[in-house]
């Protein structure tokens, strides 16, 4: 065992050659040079930023929160007196999301604010009294002119189109149209079937003449009413 031992450590080492990793790219002095050599950001630039980053505002609904019952009283009077405008002050001034609703919606819309504003509208005609009584009675006979000159030229122009065939295509079109028939109250059906000119005289929970026409041709021993 001890010979075996001198032979194993008699033998030459072996060398180890550690090769060195690759060396790092250099930089790119031109790019370096570029970066710390660039321009500051002109005025211009810095006003373009500023715009495009406003400043917030600790109230940015404030306008709207202090107009809010102004414009509630103004669509009231609009609604009331100048139904022309109601686009205009009603649906573009921001107070309703837009777009405007049309249709049914529109005729939704109204029948579940158009009371509310006319009220506003007529109580704060009526708190002109707290100021000047005279003013308050020229500004209500005023109003009251105004409203029967626009309602009721647009009741009898339009009674030959009131029609309850035709009035179910046409809801929400027109607004007047819309707003009449809410005022009246009741159920559509029979709002509607009241409006109809042909049919203002006849009861809406008696049957139509056809309905008693075809009766009488199934049985012919049924008396005609």
């Amino acid at each position: 065992i001890p010979q075996a031992a001198n032979r194993q450590f008699k033998q030459p080492l072996r060398t180890v050659t550690l090769t060195p990793p690759p060396p790092l790219p250099a930089p790119d002095a031109g790019a370096i040079a570029t970066r710390t050599h660039s321009a500051p950001p002109t005025a211009a630039a810095q006003e373009a930023k500023g715009a495009a980053q406003p400043t917030p505002t600790p109230f940015p609904d404030l306008p709207h929160l202090l107009l809010f019952m102004p414009w509630c009283i103004a669509v009231g009077a609009t609604i009331t007196l100048f139904p022309a405008h109601i686009e205009r002050v009603v649906f573009a001034t921001g107070y309703i999301p837009p777009p405007s609703p049309r249709g049914l919606d529109r005729f939704c819309f109204w029948a579940e604010t158009a009371r509310d504003y006319a009220r506003i509208f007529f109580f704060s005609l009526l708190s002109l009294f707290f100021v000047s009584p005279r003013v308050a009675c020229i500004a209500l006979t005023l109003a009251l002119a105004r409203f029967m000159w626009v309602w009721g030229a647009y009741t009898w122009e339009s009674r030959a189109r009131w029609c309850c065939t035709r009035i179910p295509e046409r809801l929400g079109e027109d607004d007047m149209e819309s707003l009449v028939l809410i005022a009246w109250g009741g159920d559509l059906a029979n709002l509607v079937l009241r409006q109809c000119g042909a049919h203002a005289r006849r009861n809406p929970s008696s049957p139509p003449k056809h309905a008693d026409a075809a009766a009488v041709a199934r049985d012919p021993g049924t008396p005609q009413k």
